[in-house]
Formats: structure tokens, sequence, C-alpha cells
């Protein structure tokens, strides 16, 4: 789980030796060179390698937070022939109804003409979201997935494809079935939704958390779960529905995970004590996980994170939270969390030259790594910027999760 700051980055490296990706962002203050670190990583375990796989790619949901670097991560698979085995968008709806839909809506030209008219203080956000959806990210996430749709299998259990000998398989499935939000879109007007999308008050414009995918993976013994951005309402609602209907994830009505990702970076708006006491396991050890960054966010929200402590404790279970955001954090909320000691050195490949500019390769690398890693910006807390952390669990399940953090080193620094 890589650092992104505000965002989600995510990587899987199954038992067999393929990849899974979850989530693309990627912040220009914390991640060089500027792509999603998960694809820099991966590049670095393929290069020469046979197969080239990723077993899995899972986008959550539409927010920028989670898309940012994908159009660069399609353009990897594309250029050096990688093969993608399963492809899961987002959504209640089939994976590429909402965009799909909201595609077609801005391409009406007489129900435009009718809303600007009413509406023309609108047309400078008409122009931005026209374009988003129109040719920017939306779009070549649309024809990613019309690429790949027939690997998509989203809502229903899979074992995802072995690429190997190896005898561990993994099965994936997303507790997201259906939300009461993603019902009132798919049932809202053309004209609602187009006004939706051009809102700029926040109550009135469509919440794309609503409908965020929660992915659920069973490997082993383990179960892990990946929330996206999931809130708590429909978070509930899917869980039980899961619970009702376990054929939808391949289990027999077992849904407590020994790795969780918070949904939402830990905020209070996707957590409450019966989410917690629902997924933790009783007198176990469970791992989790909160991607966030340094900011007016304030994630993980404190409610969050009693609400895990009072469900650990009526559980008796004994977790471990692990935040990329730690070492900005006060020390109220750091009292709640692991600080991981053992470090794993990653290192990145060289800038690129035309970053180089006046400088020779090795004092820029430096003056980089500098401004970015080992100084404060004017969010940041002055101790060093961790990477992200690695959670290594054993296949056999007869040691604890291993957790390290993850830093960057860059080649050039070494010596």
């Amino acid at each position: 789980m890589f650092n992104v700051g505000q965002g989600d980055n995510i990587l899987l490296r199954f038992p067999d030796g393929s990849f899974g990706f979850i989530d693309f962002y990627y912040d220009e203050k914390i991640n060089f060179p500027k792509c999603p670190p998960s694809l820099l990583y991966a590049q670095q375990h393929t290069n020469g390698q046979q197969p080239k796989v990723a077993s899995l790619c899972h986008i959550s949901h539409y927010h920028f937070d989670h898309l940012k670097g994908f159009d660069q991560w399609a353009k990897w698979v594309k250029d050096n022939g990688i093969e993608i085995r399963q492809v899961w968008l987002p959504g209640a709806l089939p994976p590429k109804t909402v965009v799909k839909r909201f595609a077609k809506i801005l391409k009406d030209n007489k129900l435009i003409e009718e809303v600007l008219v009413k509406n023309p203080k609108l047309a400078a956000r008409f122009n931005k979201i026209s374009e988003t959806y129109g040719t920017g990210l939306f779009a070549k996430i649309e024809a990613f997935y019309e690429e790949h749709k027939l690997k998509s299998q989203f809502l229903t259990a899979r074992t995802l494809p072995n690429i190997s000998d190896s005898p561990n398989t993994v099965k994936a499935s997303c507790i997201s079935p259906s939300s009461t939000e993603s019902v009132e879109f798919s049932n809202a007007t053309n004209e609602a939704i187009l006004l939706n999308l051009l809102s700029t008050d926040k109550k009135k414009m469509l919440n794309g958390n609503n409908i965020s995918a929660v992915l659920h993976l069973t490997f082993g013994p383990y179960r892990l779960l990946f929330g996206g951005d999931a809130l708590k309402g429909s978070f509930e609602q899917n869980l039980q529905i899961a619970l009702d209907s376990p054929h939808l994830v391949g289990e027999a009505g077992r849904f407590t995970y020994d790795f969780v990702k918070l949904p939402h970076h830990g905020s209070a708006e996707s957590s409450s004590g019966q989410i917690w006491c629902a997924l933790l396991p009783n007198e176990k050890e469970a791992t989790l996980a909160i991607s966030a960054g340094v900011g007016n966010y304030g994630h993980p929200d404190m409610a969050t994170l009693e609400h895990i402590k009072e469900a650990a404790d009526s559980c008796h279970t004994t977790t471990k939270t692990y935040a990329t955001n730690y070492d900005g954090l006060p020390a109220e909320k750091q009292q709640f969390l692991e600080h991981c000691t053992d470090i794993m050195p990653i290192d990145w490949p060289t800038l690129p030259a035309e970053s180089l500019e006046k400088r020779n390769a090795k004092e820029a690398v430096v003056d980089i790594y500098l401004a970015n890693v080992l100084l404060p910006n004017k969010k940041n807390n002055p101790t060093l910027q961790k990477l992200g952390y690695c959670f290594e669990f054993d296949p056999n399940g007869l040691e604890s999760v291993k957790v390290l953090k993850l830093l960057s080193r860059i080649p050039e620094m070494r010596d």
C-alpha cells in the first residue's frame, strides 16, 4: 500500500507471481517519477520476465484520487503486451453503465441547450465536465473496458487464474451488489443527472462513494477486504446482502477479515461500531491499513479509530492499524496506530533525462529526493516520509502477518 497522499494506490502480488492493481492515484510531491508507484514497482519486476500477467485490474470508483494514473498504467499494459486476466470496474450497475450514461447525456445537444438556457452560469462547468467524460480520463477508461469487457465478471465469486504451479489460489468477489443511491441513479431522468453533474452544491451532486466497490479476497486461510470509498450506509447494506446471499462471494456466511483496507481513508462517514463488530474476527489478530494524506480532511477520523478499538475489545481481537500518513498525525491519533520500524528499501528507476536539465544526474536526483522526501513541505511533518507499507501473508498460515515499511532508495545515493 503506497503512500500517495490523499488517495489509493495498491499493488497485490499473488503466490503465482502475478500482480493485481487496485486504484492508481499518485501525488507529484511524494511520488517520482510522476506516475503510480505500483506501476514503477511492477515495471521493475516484469522486465525480462515471462509471462507478464496482471491477474486483476480493479478500480474501486470514479473519483480522481483513485483514478489519476490509470492512463499511464493502461499505456504500459498496451505497450508491453501485459496480459490482463480480470477487469473489475465500480458500481452496483453493470460496470460501464455509469460512465456510458454520463457520456450519452453530455452528447444530448437538445437537453444541454434546454438546461444551459435555464442555467447560463453552468456553461463553464459543462465544458469542463464534457471534456472529462468525453475525451479525458473517463474516455480512456471506457475504451479500456470495451477492449477487456469479456474479462469482467463483476460481482460474482471468481478464482483468479493461476499462471504457475502455485498450489495457493486466490478467490475474489465484490461485496457491493446494490445500494439505494445506485437504484436512484438508474431511475433518474437524464435532466436530473445532468444537473447533478453540473452542480457545485455537494448536497445535490451525485456521490460517487455510494457506488464504490468493496473487494473481497480469499487467500489460503486469510480473508482480505479492500473498502474503496464505500460510505457507511452502503457498506452496512451491502454487507447484510452478502450475509444473506453468501453465494455472491463464494463463502458460507463468514465475513470476518484478517486484513482490511479501511474505506474512505478512515473517514467517520464510512465507519460504525456495527461495521467493525461484523468485520473483526473473534479472539484473533487483524491487520488494518489506512491510505490517507496529511491535510485538512483529518483522516483517519478519531471516531473511526475509536470504533475499531471498541469493536476489537468486544471481540477480544488484537488489531494492528497502519496509516500512510502516520508521521503527520497528532499524538492522540498515533496512539491508535502502529509505528513500523522494519524497513524494506525499494530502488526506483533513474529519473528521466528531461527532469535533470542544468544539473548532472546525481546532483539532480539528490536534490529532488531532498525536496520531496527528506524535507517537509507546508503540510508534512519534518520526519522522513515513508513510501508505504508491505503486508506479507504466509500462504500456509503458519506465521503472523509480516509488515514492512517501504522506503525509496535511489541508486545514485547508495554511496
